[in-house]
């Protein structure tokens, strides 16, 4: 009897390579990160990472990018973000804040 060889596995082991996983707009959404016009709103404020632009019509996301976002914001949270003060000011204060700005 000859043993019989198996063939080479394809799997890719489970390492730090699994971050490096390529994430769809769907996919986000799947997992929380709201919707995709909240979310490009959010890149082009700079509160999201940007998506590689992989052909004229591809946009995805590295994950180890969305890990790396979720841990900057845990180790710093919306109270401690410079913007957050501007956030919970009456209308009117905010209004004037914008007004000075424009100076």
């Amino acid at each position: 009897m000859s043993k019989q060889r198996r063939a080479p596995s394809t799997r890719t082991p489970q390492t730090d390579d699994a971050l490096e996983t390529l994430v769809t707009d769907d996919e986000l959404t799947a997992r929380g990160f709201g919707d995709r016009s909240t979310r490009y709103r959010q890149v082009q404020k700079g509160q999201f990472p940007a998506p590689i632009q992989l052909s004229s019509g591809c946009k995805r996301w590295r994950w180890s990018t969305i890990v790396a976002w979720l841990k900057e914001r845990e180790a710093h949270p919306a109270q401690a973000r410079p913007y957050y003060e501007v956030w919970k000011l009456p209308r009117k204060a905010k209004a004037s804040t914008d007004a000075e700005g424009a100076r």
